[in-house]
């Protein structure tokens, strides 16, 4: 049996491509979690139509050879009925592992993309968007972690 190694989608930009840390925090009284954490994101649509959005993507902090972040956007139906895009994040990391033994700590990175219009269909704008799913994509799919966010449209 095989393991799905490359989040499915197709790749989308990032705004910027540098690594911007946001902070550090830590959980005490956790025991060591070799799980990912889901990420915290904000989703906006623009006047003009352009759905923005921020994620911030918590990665263990023993990580020190994180290089980037890659994105792949889905397009499908939502669980409501209506279009919706599943964004996986994924972390381009150099050779190396974390702690098998997990970890309580973990660094913020923040990120900023826009969803892609030409994944769009004829009949739809950017406005029938009104989620989408945010994943941080690990290389097995059950331990992908994601989080449904409800797009913010500008007035």
């Amino acid at each position: 049996m095989s393991t799905i190694v490359n989040p499915p989608g197709s790749p989308v930009m990032l705004s910027d491509n540098s690594l911007n840390q946001v902070g550090t925090i830590s959980f005490p009284n956790q025991i060591a979690n070799v799980e990912l954490l889901p990420p915290l994101v904000q989703a906006s649509l623009t006047k003009d139509g352009v759905l923005n959005v921020t994620a911030i993507i918590y990665v263990d902090v023993a990580i020190s050879y994180l290089r980037s972040f890659l994105v792949n956007a889905l397009l499908n139906i939502g669980e409501n009925g209506t279009p919706q895009f599943q964004f996986f994040i994924s972390a381009n990391l150099e050779a190396g592992s974390p702690d098998p033994r997990g970890t309580t700590s973990y660094i913020g990175y923040q990120i900023t993309f826009e969803a892609p219009q030409g994944m769009l269909e004829d009949t739809m704008t950017m406005r029938d968007i009104l989620t989408i799913e945010t994943f941080l994509w690990d290389k097995d799919p059950k331990t992908s972690r994601g989080t449904v966010t409800t797009v913010i449209h500008s007035t």
